[in-house]
């Protein structure tokens, strides 16, 4: 399900350019996900704490999603070119 929430999440950014969401709009709605009854959402402690990190950075929540991913997965760091993905403790600026 981790495969599809990537999709989910690229398909979502991919609107928020162009309908332009807020940041807090798309953290409202990933929260509505994961209390949603009728979505099963796998490894939920990788998306909460994915949001927790979107919610305090200014980090797009792919990245944030991306990195925790990794960081379960025991990855130290993430490279990156991203300078607000690289203010998270899970990337590195390249």
């Amino acid at each position: 399900m981790l495969g599809q929430s990537r999709r989910l999440v690229r398909n979502g950014l991919g609107s928020r350019k162009r309908l332009r969401y807020r940041r807090q709009e798309i953290g409202d709605a990933v929260q509505a996900l994961l209390g949603s009854d009728e979505l099963l959402v796998e490894e939920q402690g990788i998306v909460r704490s994915a949001l927790y990190a979107f919610r305090i950075s200014r980090a797009g929540f792919a990245d944030c999603l991306l990195g925790m991913s990794n960081g379960f997965q025991g990855c130290v760091r993430t490279l990156t070119f991203d300078r607000r993905a690289a203010e998270l403790d899970e990337f590195e600026l390249i």
